[in-house]
């Protein structure tokens, strides 16, 4: 087994000292530099010996805020999270919330606040803390005007902030423009000039050289030398660390320059850098947040594109921060499925691996969809049966083991689907696997052509499909790191049709990881990181902790949302035991132990929704 990054070492810095706040609810407010990427931190109380950890939101506009209750007797800490060093963090005066204001809050989301508080009382703290989570952070994102107002400080120069030397020096970022006489850039070059870091441009083209002497001697443009008018994008020969391209009117936010630089330069790999924007409202005066989630495929919209690429052309990063605040609305963007390239014509041969014990019924309707609704050339089905003893079921493993499309491969003993999943798939000799449950139907018959090609293409890794309800819910479109503490599916429960925030039902993207439950990868790079991990994650987690491994080689977990498939979930397992629940215990802790990072900090999910939602709101 491979892959697994040793988890880095967390700064735990004490909170609370002198347990004033022991047993209160409390709004814990904490803030972060503007040059270091937006992080979660972690609060960990320790009591008796035991260790308790809380994923907290992330301080995309310079602070965040959590609410909640620090335990009686506990001690309190916070790890600033990665990239974040102590001197550039900063946790703010405490404030009791009172039980009004908590009250409140609970109200606002009454089915989950009041249940929470109920738990809570009972003593089911997990229980609790997810369910008030809910009332006592999540907001719409229609709310995003008074979130940022709450959470939005301005650079401290002297402070958080403070530029190093090199920054101090570095060649400057470009803004660059057209139709040079708008009124509009009066207001763009006011947010420039007030920038916390002065190293800053701004090349505007005008239309010909009559009006670019004319716009010379206008006096507000005239009286900025880092202010050029030019006849021709090619006229300025001068040096640039990256070049951002703005509209007339848009406006820069004074911590833009600093974080765009500081980035340059603490990542010398990469060629352009991403970041958010916001747009005008329906509302007058109002905001909406244009988060760049989820990263389509190629690099699309605005960027800081650095002058000199780096060898071998870069990497794209994406910094989520609202850089620029939009002078008009982005417009719509079109669906990118239209856009998907046809399947190869020359795909790979295929063994899809389908663990079974009883449940004929299941097992026949997912059987069905392969080897009658399927269309693929190069099919092989490998049932894995784990000690079926129904003589149903064993009459169908005995009738399907006639077609020579399909092998039984017996797996006895306890029940362990890492295993057998292992077992069945080194039975195999085709140059793609697909992991699939003997409760989930392909309903599309070009389904594994498409997530084949996918999966086939150079840089990826695990590739996993849209997943429906029987009812027509979405059961799986990507599993979020931390989502309630650990992972879990985003959007679940969503309607069939539904597009989601910008787009991101119908598009494409990478995630952390998806769902084993039909799950593609190249059989070289299962063997690469040595399958499934069989004696950590038994049951549970094993899809996650392969998709990570593959990850940390370099290897991509893409979901495609035009791969759609139902899944009757989990229909095999029966009721959950006092066994089951603690075997799910033991394997979430070692879970959250391996993957403590990545878990607190997905990289594929934007640092500003929360991880209490399965549909997108604000931390």
């Amino acid at each position: 087994m491979t892959g697994a990054r040793p988890p880095r070492e967390p700064v735990w810095l004490p909170v609370d000292r002198d347990r004033r706040f022991a047993g209160r609810w409390v709004e814990l407010t904490y803030a972060a530099s503007f040059l270091a990427d937006p992080v979660r931190p972690t609060l960990r109380f320790t009591l008796a010996g035991a260790e308790e950890y809380v994923i907290l939101p992330a301080p995309v506009c310079g602070r965040a805020i959590w609410r909640g209750r620090f335990p009686a007797g506990a001690e309190v800490a916070i790890d600033p999270g990665p990239g974040v060093t102590q001197d550039r963090f900063r946790v703010e005066p405490i404030r009791v919330l009172a039980m009004t204001s908590l009250a409140a809050r609970a109200a606002r989301s009454p089915r989950a606040g009041l249940v929470g508080l109920v738990q809570h009382a009972a003593g089911r703290r997990e229980g609790s803390r997810r369910k008030l989570a809910v009332a006592l952070h999540d907001e719409p994102l229609e709310s995003y005007d008074l979130w940022r107002r709450a959470r939005r400080r301005e650079p401290e120069p002297a402070g958080l902030d403070r530029l190093s030397d090199d920054m101090a020096t570095a060649a400057p970022i470009r803004f660059t423009g057209v139709d040079a006489g708008h009124r509009g850039w009066r207001e763009t070059l006011i947010s420039l000039q007030r920038q916390s870091c002065p190293r800053w441009e701004l090349l505007l083209v005008a239309a010909g050289e009559r009006e670019t002497e004319t716009l010379k001697r206008d006096s507000a443009l005239a009286a900025e030398p880092r202010v050029a008018i030019v006849a021709s994008a090619a006229a300025s020969g001068s040096v640039s660390l990256a070049t951002v391209a703005l509209e007339a009117g848009d406006r820069v936010a004074p911590e833009a320059v600093a974080a765009l630089i500081s980035t340059f330069q603490r990542e010398p790999d990469i060629a352009a850098l991403t970041f958010d924007e916001d747009e005008p409202g329906i509302v007058a005066r109002s905001r909406r947040p244009l988060f760049r989630w989820p990263q389509p495929p190629a690099l699309e919209g605005r960027a800081a594109r650095r002058s000199a690429a780096p060898p071998g052309g870069g990497r794209v990063h994406h910094l989520a921060r609202v850089l620029i605040y939009r002078a008009r609305p982005e417009g719509e963007r079109s669906s990118p499925l239209a856009h998907l390239p046809a399947p190869s014509s020359d795909l790979p041969s295929v063994d899809v691996v389908v663990p079974t014990r009883d449940r004929p019924d299941m097992l026949m309707r997912c059987m069905e969809s392969l080897l009658k609704k399927t269309n693929y050339p190069r099919l092989n089905v490998i049932v894995a049966d784990n000690d079926t003893v129904d003589p149903v079921a064993r009459r169908y493993l005995d009738s399907i083991a006639a077609d020579p499309r399909v092998s039984v491969v017996p797996v006895p003993g306890a029940f362990n689907f890492a295993a057998i999943c292992n077992t069945a798939a080194a039975r195999g000799k085709s140059e793609l696997l697909v992991f699939l449950n003997n409760d989930v139907e392909a309903i599309d018959p070009g389904w594994l052509e498409k997530l084949a090609d996918t999966a086939m293409q150079p840089g990826n890794g695990a590739v996993g499909a849209k997943l429906f309800y029987p009812a027509g819910g979405i059961q799986h479109a990507g599993i979020v790191l931390g989502l309630h503490g650990a992972a879990g599916h985003f959007y679940r429960g969503a309607k069939r049709g539904e597009t989601g925030y910008r787009r991101a039902l119908a598009m494409p993207h990478r995630v952390a990881a998806v769902t084993g439950a039909c799950l593609a990868v190249r059989r070289s790079l299962f063997a690469e990181v040595g399958g499934f991990d069989e004696a950590s994650f038994a049951v549970e987690f094993n899809d996650i902790d392969l998709c990570l491994r593959l990850d940390a080689l370099g290897h991509a977990t893409v979901w495609r949302p035009d791969v759609e498939l139902v899944h009757f979930e989990s229909a095999t397992r029966g009721r959950p035991s006092l066994a089951s629940g603690q075997r799910h215990a033991d394997q979430r802790q070692r879970f959250l132990k391996r993957w403590r990072d990545a878990i607190a900090n997905d990289p594929y999910f934007h640092p500003a929704f929360s991880l209490a939602s399965e549909t997108p709101r604000l931390a």
